[in-house]
């Protein structure tokens, strides 16, 4: 998910290049219940305060959430660390909204943050 500190570079990095100070930390989700969760792409939509405030009415913010060109996909990864789940780096300072193909709804869903999260960083 690209956000506005971070520009995509395809011809040097051949990625995504943020500004020094961005923050990035992993997010890991796994052990869903229900089971229909396996192999489900995730998506992500950016969901900061100014980007839903700016919609001048509830069903231009609607749209904007039913609007999968929006999303960013998240494929599902079977490796380990972790297995059976997604692994997704995400720029701090911001505010994301998470969902699954089929508007899955999870029983249960492990959210493990990165090993080098500290207390002082900004909230996801």
């Amino acid at each position: 998910m690209r956000q506005p500190e971070c520009v995509l570079d395809e011809f040097v990095y051949d990625g995504v290049v943020c500004s020094p100070d961005v923050q990035i930390r992993r997010i890991a989700f796994t052990g869903y219940t229900p089971d229909t969760f396996r192999g489900m792409p995730m998506n992500i939509l950016k969901f900061d305060y100014a980007t839903i405030n700016a919609f001048s009415t509830p069903d231009a913010k609607l749209a904007y959430i039913n609007d999968k060109t929006q999303y960013s996909d998240i494929f599902f990864k079977e490796k380990l660390k972790p297995m059976n789940g997604w692994a997704v780096p995400f720029v701090t300072g911001h505010r994301y909204r998470v969902s699954w193909a089929n508007n899955l709804d999870f029983t249960r869903m492990n959210i493990q943050l990165s090993e080098r999260w500290e207390p002082s960083d900004k909230a996801v």
